[in-house]
């Protein structure tokens, strides 16, 4: 059982870890937005990866199985999502004027936890992974086991994304000028879309 506890968390905490696109929003939240809208929009990721555990640890690998069906529909729908969240970011910092970009404003720039949490569930790898990880516990025969499980996962994979978040918030805390929030929203922006830009080239086929 602590064995199996033990490894969901490093399992979430090494998942959330790899610097993707969700990465790169989080940081953006927290350099644009502040600590409580990058927080939000990493528990919105963790909160994902938490629904996608217990499914996979409660009923094992059946249903995640059967949506790996629509793997290559997902990956699309995944990238255009990307490719229009990027496209947004990056042409708002273009349409902000420097003169009028108030750093104390705090803005939202969107609905983060919504945003990063519609963005992990329609991951297609976030499905393989968990249907896989999901065959290496001792779970079928234990609900409290599942639970337990996937409550460790949902742990550590918040505790990287609040890494992720306090390093935004704690960067925009040296960032003065207005043109240098500009320049990051909209490198963050493109960012995002390539990583949609690519997941459309892959699967285009």
């Amino acid at each position: 059982m602590l064995e199996g506890v033990a490894r969901s968390f490093a399992f979430g905490a090494t998942l959330a870890a790899a610097v993707g696109p969700i990465a790169v929003l989080i940081l953006n939240y927290g350099i644009r937005s502040g600590l409580r809208q990058a927080a939000a929009a990493g528990f919105g990721a963790a909160l994902a990866d938490f629904i996608y555990a217990l499914t996979a640890f409660s009923i094992g690998s059946i249903l995640l199985g059967r949506l790996t069906r629509y793997e290559h529909t997902l990956r699309i729908v995944s990238a255009l999502v990307l490719v229009a969240l990027g496209t947004w970011v990056a042409a708002r910092a273009v349409r902000s004027a420097d003169n009028r970009l108030d750093l104390t404003a705090r803005e939202d720039l969107s609905h983060p936890l919504v945003t990063t949490f519609v963005l992990t569930m329609v991951n297609p790898l976030t499905i393989v992974f968990f249907s896989t990880f999901a065959t290496q516990l001792p779970v079928r025969s234990s609900t409290t086991a599942a639970v337990a499980f996937a409550l460790s996962l949902f742990l550590g994979s918040l505790m990287i994304q609040m890494v992720f978040a306090a390093g935004g918030a704690t960067l925009s805390r040296y960032i003065s000028r207005p043109a240098w929030i500009k320049a990051i929203n909209l490198a963050s922006g493109v960012v995002i879309a390539a990583f949609g830009m690519v997941g459309l080239f892959e699967n285009a086929a």
